[in-house]
């Protein structure tokens, strides 16, 4: 067997075995992604601020810390389960899918928690399952927050510079 022969770096060529995106199939996208981060960012600051208030009810001496803490836990337990999977989920998937996913994910979480919250404020009397509602969206969108937080911003870069 002959012995290893020595290698000069600077003359071996690196072939990029990657497919090439064309940078113009960026187009607009650039502008979906900021215009879907910014919406995304707003909402679930109005999210976590205004739902645990809405859950304390009218002020007087029958407000109850009950319901925000049920959803703090609901929330923390969700994501301290669920994002490993979740995570290791979207590294395994194209970032652009996972990304898509999480935002609707985000989406549906919020809707079933403003469903559970109008019930609260209409009709008091299914607080239960008005409240069931509430923690189950707070659970679903704080794991998907996880994946659209945490997303590679790989596709960035070209997208939002390109052409100059």
């Amino acid at each position: 067997m002959a012995p290893p022969q020595k290698t000069d770096y600077a003359t071996v060529a690196i072939e990029d075995t990657a497919p090439q995106e064309d940078a113009a199939s960026y187009g607009n996208e650039g502008r979906w992604l900021v215009v879907s981060e910014v919406i995304t960012v707003v909402a679930a600051r109005a999210w976590e601020f205004s739902v645990p208030l809405a859950l304390l009810g009218p002020p007087g001496p029958h407000a109850s810390l009950r319901a925000p803490a049920a959803l703090a836990l609901a929330t923390t337990l969700a994501t301290a389960t669920l994002a490993p999977p979740t995570g290791a989920w979207a590294d395994r998937s194209d970032r652009r899918r996972a990304s898509r996913v999480a935002r609707l994910a985000q989406i549906l979480g919020t809707a079933l928690g403003v469903l559970g919250v109008a019930s609260l404020v209409y009709d008091g009397s299914q607080y239960y399952i008005a409240l069931g509602l509430v923690l189950l969206g707070g659970a679903v969108e704080s794991v998907a927050a996880v994946v659209s937080k945490n997303a590679p911003k790989k596709d960035w870069a070209p997208a939002l510079f390109d052409g100059f």
